[in-house]
């Protein structure tokens, strides 16, 4: 029981823990708000530069057409231009696409012969396995 006792503090001192915890908890609280807030900040101008960069894709979207819309007040010789490229453009693109289709088809039909030639080669290899076993039955 003496030992009891002589860990019992005075109560001035319980009070100054109690008022040094609280202390320390009212800090950690305002230093959590103040980075949220500092987040929250930092969230909002995030938001506003995705907001400018929509705009500028906008915008630039916008002057692209107007460029393009502007075509019709160029002069005969700039339009005829124009109209050539676009269907030289055209005419590469069709070309590409045709090419392209060309060596698809012939590349399914590579893979199907060479699918084809391995099977029957394993039919092959099936009937000679048959007849070792059965004999002349087959």
């Amino acid at each position: 029981m003496a030992d009891l006792q002589a860990i019992t503090l005075p109560q001035e001192y319980v009070m100054a823990i109690i008022i040094l915890v609280l202390l320390l908890l009212l800090w950690a609280i305002l230093r959590e708000l103040r980075v949220s807030r500092q987040l929250g900040l930092q969230l909002d101008v995030m938001d506003r530069q995705i907001e400018l960069k929509k705009i500028g894709l906008v915008e630039s979207d916008l002057f692209l057409r107007k460029v393009h819309d502007m075509k019709i007040s160029l002069p005969k010789e700039k339009e005829e231009e124009i109209s050539r490229l676009e269907r030289e453009t055209f005419d590469l693109a069709r070309e590409l696409a045709g090419i392209y289709n060309e060596a698809e088809e012939r590349m399914s039909r590579l893979e199907l012969e060479v699918e084809l030639k391995r099977i029957r080669e394993i039919l092959k290899q099936i009937e000679e396995k048959e007849k070792e076993l059965l004999g002349e039955k087959l």
